[in-house]
């Protein structure tokens, strides 16, 4: 990871970096990564073996995730939700030790339904999910659907949401955790 990047993941900061900082500049994403262009960006952005996308990296991730307050704002109903691997930060460079340490690549882009009204937010994460591999589209995001009850309560019904959400999420960074233990010929992997 201490080498200079390629210049193909060097332009996938790039253009990631101007959808974090410039969405209103743009409408749509035209051509995506592929699979392996993504995983190439983690390779050379965060780490050259695999070996920080742990079980135990993830655990720790969806605890904090099960604890979000105002957990219906970070996850609205009827929105879908893309676990992903974002390897680099707004500044189109790569991330520090400790930020890596602690998962901030994994991120769980949230887009809103058609015809929403979008924020900057929204327009941000609908982007960046255009911007995902078809694969990772695919396999690592789900529709959050309704609430049977508000999950930001403390009563069983609003616990039972919050895990039936921090679940889903769970499965879905894993699915984007097994395209990487291939990549990487991590054991384990699912071929």
């Amino acid at each position: 990871m201490g080498e200079t990047p390629s210049e193909d993941t060097s332009n996938l900061a790039y253009d990631l970096g101007l959808i974090l900082n410039h969405p209103e500049k743009l409408t749509h994403i035209i051509n995506p990564p592929t699979l392996a262009e993504w995983m190439r960006f983690i390779e050379e952005y965060l780490t050259a073996d695999g070996a920080i996308l742990t079980d135990d990296l993830l655990k720790t991730k969806m605890d904090k995730l099960e604890k979000t307050k105002q957990f219906s704002k970070y996850f609205p109903e009827n929105y879908r939700i893309c676990a992903t691997i974002i390897p680099c930060n707004s500044k189109c460079g790569r991330m520090e030790e400790g930020e890596i340490r602690d998962g901030k690549f994994i991120q769980f882009l949230r887009i809103p339904p058609e015809g929403t009204e979008e924020s900057k937010v929204d327009r941000q994460n609908r982007l960046m999910f255009e911007f995902m591999p078809a694969e990772i589209k695919r396999d690592c995001s789900f529709s959050i659907g309704g609430y049977a009850a508000n999950p930001d309560g403390n009563s069983a019904e609003a616990v039972k949401e919050r895990m039936r959400i921090v679940a889903k999420c769970a499965e879905a960074m894993m699915k984007h955790f097994d395209h990487a233990k291939k990549y990487f010929q991590i054991p384990g992997s699912v071929n």
